[in-house]
Parts: structure tokens; C-alpha cells; sequence
């Protein structure tokens, strides 16, 4: 006879047989179908899986050795250095937590100092500057601190410094009394990293006047520079004629030549125009009678 699925005891003598009815001792199950799939025995060498692991929760610590005073940041507080290119050592970590990682810098600086017409500030400046390494492999990179900056670098050992300057070159670098109670800057840092603002990172060179005709000026292409503008206190750009821009190979070659009265929009606007690949030297030439008087100074945005 044709099997079908039912619920009952095997019943060779038929549904009417008294013990297909279900009991203690005649448990329900399931008849066997026609043609089914019968599995193999369990093999003997089978080993079940072992029990999953039981949730563990990762509690972040809260208190460690880079709570302590200058660990993981450091101010300066006071009056400058009355010398040009003075560094001022923040904090050190040669040996980070961990394998190299993005480590996130964020120098700050408060001087809130206004001058009226009367008062000098005197010509000074800081730059921020990091040490960043893996292993036995070091770099220096300086960036401009202005009110303050944020930035990541992939290192598992830090350094970081302030290093004094003159923004203007044909002033003498000084530091008025008038600051001595007013600087605080500084930097703290922490692991982890993420993209930047919407401007970079920024590098400026110090600003040239053009006393006569025929000048020119050589900057080196900074670390991570990707684009440079060009800052001048000649606000009308059809007086810039004869100001170029010349991006020059290490052998001196020039790989190419912009006319900044040209591309003055470009040139002074967002983050200026894109320096080309094999570029070592950035020249300012500024040779127009008109040019004369007025300042010139280069900033290189940073691939930071």
C-alpha cells in the first residue's frame, strides 16, 4: 500500500487496528514517507563545535600615564624669545601606546593683543613645528600657527615645538613689552585621526618689500604643499605688471611661468593655483615700475 504522512504508530493490520490509537505506550510520530531521504548515522570521529564565547564587554580606561602633567600636551606661557628661530619644546612621546596610528595635533594660542595707531606689537611670530617618526624613520614638518591649527600624522613617536620668526623680512624681529603677559600657546594631541577643514593646513613665507625693480625672491617648496597664493599689499591688479610666478625644478628649469596680474583672482582667491609635480622652487620675480613700495609673501597650502 501506498505511505502517506500521518501521525500514529507503524500499522501493519490497518487504521482499524486498536493499537494505532496513540498512548503512553504508542507515542505520536512521524510515519515514514515513500522514497524519503534518510540520513547517515552520526560518525563516530564527529566532534561538535565548541560553545560560543560568552559576550565580553571593552571597557575604554580612564585614568593611565597620559594624565600626567605635560604627557600628551604642554603651554607656553609668557613672553617670547627675543631671538629669531628660538624653539620653545612643548612635549615629547618617543614611545606612543600601540603600534603607528593617526594621532590627531591641535595647537592653540590666545593673545588676544589689539594695537591702535600708536601702538607697536613689534614683528614676531610663532610656527608650529612636529617631530613625527616610526621605527628609526623621523620627519620636520612646520606649519603657520596663527590663532591655532588641527592636523593628523601617522607616527608612534612625537614632538612638538614652537620656533619663533619675523614675518617681515625687512624689519628686525623684535618683541615689544607690551606682549610679555599676553602670550599663551600650546598644543595637546590624542590617537585617532579624520579628514581636516575645509582649508588645509597652511605654510607662509616671510614678506618681502620691493624697494626697486628686479627683484626676486626664492622659497622652497615646503613639505606637503600643493598649492600656493600669492599675498600683496598692491590692491590693483592692473598695476602688477611684470610680477611672475615661476615653479622651477632642482636644476633650476622652469617647469612653469604664471603672470600674476593675469591670474590675480586665481592667484589671491581660496587655495591658489596648483603646484606642478617635479617642482623643488617656487621664484618671485617682480620687475614693473609700478611694483615698487609694496610687499610680497608667498603661502603654500598643505596636503595635511
Amino acid at each position: 500500500m501506498n505511505r502517506r504522512l500521518r501521525f500514529g504508530a507503524a500499522d501493519p493490520f490497518g487504521e482499524s487496528n486498536p493499537r494505532s490509537v496513540p498512548s503512553v505506550l504508542n507515542p505520536l510520530r512521524v510515519l515514514d514517507l515513500q522514497n524519503a531521504y534518510f540520513p547517515e548515522p552520526i560518525p563516530p570521529e564527529y566532534r561538535p563545535p565548541p560553545p560560543p564565547a560568552q559576550p565580553m564587554q571593552v571597557i575604554e580606561p580612564t585614568h593611565g600615564w597620559w594624565r600626567q602633567a605635560g604627557a600628551f600636551g604642554r603651554r607656553f606661557e609668557g613672553r617670547p624669545p627675543d631671538t629669531a628661530g628660538m624653539v620653545i619644546p612643548l612635549t615629547e612621546q618617543l614611545e606612543l601606546p600601540g603600534p603607528p596610528a593617526p594621532w590627531w595635533l591641535n595647537f592653540f594660542r590666545f593673545d588676544r593683543v589689539v594695537s591702535d595707531e600708536a601702538i607697536s606689537l613689534g614683528n614676531w611670530d610663532f610656527r608650529a613645528r612636529v617631530i613625527y617618526g616610526v621605527g628609526g624613520v623621523d620627519n620636520v614638518i612646520e606649519t603657520d600657527l596663527i590663532q591655532g591649527v588641527q592636523f593628523a600624522v601617522v607616527c608612534n613617536s612625537l614632538t612638538v615645538q614652537l620656533v619663533t620668526y619675523r614675518p617681515i623680512a625687512f624689519q628686525a624681529y623684535n618683541v615689544e613689552p607690551v606682549n610679555s603677559d599676553h602670550i599663551v600657546a600650546g598644543c595637546v594631541f590624542g590617537k585617532g585621526g579624520a579628514g581636516n577643514g575645509t582649508l588645509p593646513v597652511t605654510w607662509t613665507t616671510e614678506f618681502q618689500l620691493v624697494p626697486f625693480t628686479g627683484l626676486s625672491f626664492v622659497t622652497a617648496v615646503p613639505d606637503f604643499a600643493r598649492s600656493v597664493v600669492v599675498h600683496t599689499s598692491q590692491t590693483d591688479p592692473a598695476d602688477l605688471a611684470g610680477a611672475r610666478l615661476l615653479f622651477a625644478s632642482s636644476s633650476g628649469v622652469t617647469i612653469k611661468e604664471v603672470i600674476v596680474a593675469d591670474a590675480y583672482d586665481v592667484l589671491t582667491q581660496d587655495k591658489g593655483i596648483a603646484i606642478p609635480g617635479g617642482t623643488n622652487q617656487v621664484f618671485l620675480v617682480v620687475d614693473g615700475p609700478s611694483n615698487e613700495g609694496f610687499t610680497y609673501g608667498l603661502q603654500f597650502f598643505l596636503a595635511l
